[in-house]
């Protein structure tokens, strides 16, 4: 009797421990589910690069293009770069493997520049384009940046050049290049006037400057749609957008990018000239070497140069004409270098630039403000320069 109670009792524990042992089991497996709502494919099974309308554009793995090169979509290694060449200016990118929410496209590796996700179009540069495409270990935020670079498990690059000569062809170029602009650009303080139909600005200072603090504004400060890089470094609101740069003697070129997240962009140069082995001369004697501001009934009409000018390369003194350019040295036989001269024989004012040479034909910044000189050197004054008015000071008049 007692062996059978125990024999009971033995199994009734059994079947208790059985059934305590299974929910525990389903527990186990839920967890396992929740765990695996991460990803842990790390590498594409295919990628494939394609025009905005949807053809295929054919991958390769140098970029020498030749056809023993060709890359097919489903022979792609992680963490290589691939290479293509197109004529179009917008592509996307297509891959499987991964569930597309694990992927990201950036064009670029500036740390501001937001991932895209597969299919979306992305506009080309009008060279060459690196595109990077990175799977995650778990889902991304929806504005995800380069910079951003946890949970990254798998890499791959195109690198895709554009043969296209302007941005416009077939597909639907919307969102041109053009379409955004800097609001403000100003070094060491001071403005620069910006022009929507100008890139390129310059801007000099004297052989003592070092350095010099370039500010490039966004059109909307407090909108990150926007981002700014000078001279390949990003800036933002946290530092008012600004960024110091060593200059070196001579002229210095820094590229200046503004683009928002639909990959529309402008590329600016700012081109800043430190004087070499001195700073300007000012004129002396019989010329006023006071910039442009202020000056009153300047003589218009052009006037010629052999008129005007000699060429008394022995004393160098006054107009000499040097490798079919004209230079100023003043009555003690200095060259006038970066400065405005007013000759009062002609009434008119010349800028000689970092290398004393009269510029003509182009456009001057000073202080601020833009004044252009013609073909005679001549500051022009109270006219029209093309579709551009500049007053009777000789300022553009914005």
């Amino acid at each position: 009797m007692n062996k059978n109670l125990k024999r009971i009792i033995a199994l009734v524990l059994a079947i208790g421990a059985f059934s305590v042992s299974t929910p525990a089991t389903r527990l186990n497996l839920l967890t396992t589910k929740v765990y695996a709502a991460d990803n842990s494919t790390d590498t594409l099974s295919s990628l494939r690069l394609e025009k905005s309308s949807g053809s295929d554009i054919q991958l390769y793995s140098d970029s020498d293009y030749e056809s023993d090169n060709k890359v097919d979509d489903n022979d792609v290694t992680k963490g290589d770069t691939y290479y293509a060449k197109t004529s179009t200016s917008k592509v996307k990118i297509e891959a499987d493997g991964p569930d597309e929410k694990y992927v990201r496209v950036f064009k670029g590796t500036s740390g501001s520049t937001k991932g895209k996700e597969l299919g979306d179009n992305i506009s080309l540069s009008s060279d060459t384009t690196k595109l990077i495409v990175r799977i995650y270990s778990s889902e991304p935020d929806d504005d995800v940046r380069y910079g951003d670079d946890d949970n990254v498990i798998g890499t791959y690059t195109i690198k895709v050049e554009c043969t296209s000569t302007s941005t416009s062809d077939d597909e639907d170029n919307s969102d041109s290049y053009d379409d955004i602009y800097l609001d403000k650009l100003s070094v060491n303080g001071d403005s620069i006037s910006l022009s929507d139909s100008k890139t390129t600005y310059t801007y000099s200072v004297d052989n003592d400057v070092t350095e010099a603090t370039i500010k490039a504004v966004p059109p909307d400060e407090d909108d990150d749609t926007y981002s700014v890089t000078i001279d390949g470094s990003d800036v933002n609101s946290d530092d008012k957008f600004k960024k110091t740069v060593d200059l070196s003697e001579g002229e210095n070129e820094f590229k200046i990018k503004l683009e928002d997240d639909s990959d529309n962009e402008r590329e600016y140069t700012l081109k800043i000239t430190r004087e070499s082995g001195k700073s300007a001369v000012a004129a002396t004697n019989d010329s006023d070497s006071s910039k442009p501001n202020g000056i009153t009934n300047p003589q218009a009409g052009p006037a010629p140069l052999d008129q005007k000018k000699s060429n008394d390369v022995a004393t160098k003194i006054g107009w000499v004409q040097v490798n079919g350019g004209w230079q100023f040295y003043d009555s003690t036989g200095n060259l006038l270098k970066k400065t405005w001269y007013f000759d009062r024989g002609y009434g008119k004012w010349y800028f000689l630039g970092t290398d004393g040479m009269m510029s003509v034909n182009s456009w001057i910044l000073t202080e601020g403000k833009y004044y252009y000189v013609g073909t005679d050197g001549a500051m022009a004054t109270n006219t029209m320069i093309g579709q551009y008015k500049v007053g009777t000071d000789g300022a553009w008049i914005q």
